[in-house]
């Protein structure tokens, strides 16, 4: 009998600790349920969102807008009450023109990317060298066929000049480089021949002495 009540005293005192404990340890509510109030910010282009008390405690802030990076496009993102304080030279989505439209060239357009100016595209660019001959300007400097007067000393100056598409030939020379090929191993050939039929008068020429 004296070991039952020993037994009994033992297990009641266990609870009384684990209550005592739980009414101890637990933390004061901190707010009444369905209770709501605002967060976050409504700096530039941050929104404030709510929070809800769930279990006399306040929930993670709902529906609000956070700020982002700083980009180049005329709005606060980061919202610290400054709007693109990078070093933004154009803001995201702008364009102009860019390049020239002197002779055959044209107009492109550059595309502001990350507050900087993109290449130029979409435009006809200058071609490298003028094309004598096509009345055109074709290196965009405001002049037509300049440097084009003396054709017949630039096609046989024995140079691949810019406005030929090899040595002397193409671009503003009368001889494709094709048929000029063909011309010059026909005159080296004949060359070739000349010297070996020379060759053969010599060689008879010295065995009849």
């Amino acid at each position: 009998m004296k070991n039952k009540a020993i037994i009994l005293f033992g297990f009641i005192f266990i609870i009384f600790l684990n209550l005592s404990y739980t009414v101890f340890s637990a933390e004061p509510p901190i707010c009444n349920e369905k209770d709501i109030k605002p967060c976050g910010s409504d700096i530039g282009e941050c929104k404030m969102g709510y929070r809800i008390c769930i279990n006399n405690r306040w929930s993670d802030c709902i529906n609000e807008t956070k700020p982002s990076p700083e980009i180049c496009d005329g709005k606060d993102n980061d919202c610290d009450g400054e709007i693109d304080e990078l070093t933004c030279v154009c803001t995201n989505g702008e364009t102009r023109k860019c390049g020239t439209n002197l002779g055959i060239c044209e107009f492109g357009t550059s595309f502001c990317v990350n507050g900087n100016w993109g290449p130029c595209v979409g435009g006809i660019e200058p071609h490298p060298f003028e094309i004598c001959g096509n009345k055109l300007d074709d290196n965009c400097n405001g002049k037509v066929d300049e440097n084009c007067n003396d054709i017949a000393s630039l096609c046989s100056n024995g140079v691949w000049d810019e406005n030929e598409e090899g040595v002397d030939c193409g671009g503003v020379c009368p001889f494709s480089c094709e048929n000029y090929i063909m011309y010059y191993y026909l005159i080296v050939g004949m060359g070739l021949i000349v010297l070996l039929f020379g060759g053969l008068l010599a060689l008879q020429e010295t065995f009849k002495l």
